[in-house]
């Protein structure tokens, strides 16, 4: 099954993102990634769901429907940049510095702490 990426502008009120999700959950459709934020526009926000679906045409319609929706747009074929974060707590010790330097060549991790014991990276 193909993924599709949508991204909705919706109003920023209470309860809209259960709509949401619920409309897609009705519909049969997997949600795999859901995340919402703040968009540039205030009293906007930015919906990004991954959904799992060969036919996701029906769902942008759906989402149309909502009072709440703004804006629905289908960025799967877009180019797209992705990456995911990870925080790394980890103790200094004699026997990891070997490994944990391998790691900081390959992750190409920013320091957030630093202690003489302890170090924190993102």
């Amino acid at each position: 099954m193909k993924k599709h990426t949508i991204v909705a502008l919706v109003q920023d009120r209470p309860g809209v993102l259960s709509r949401v999700s619920g409309l897609v959950r009705r519909r049969g459709y997997n949600i795999a990634s859901l995340a919402v934020g703040h968009s540039e526009q205030p009293g906007i926000s930015r919906m990004t769901i991954v959904v799992e679906s060969e036919h996701v045409e029906q769902v942008v319609k759906q989402l149309y429907r909502l009072i709440e929706v703004v804006k629905v747009s289908d960025v799967t074929e877009d180019p797209t940049v992705e990456r995911e974060m990870v925080i790394i707590n980890c103790t200094r010790r004699p026997r990891c510095v070997p490994r944990s330097s391998r790691l900081a060549v390959y992750l190409r991790p920013k320091s957030l702490m630093s202690a003489p014991t302890r170090s924190l990276s993102r």
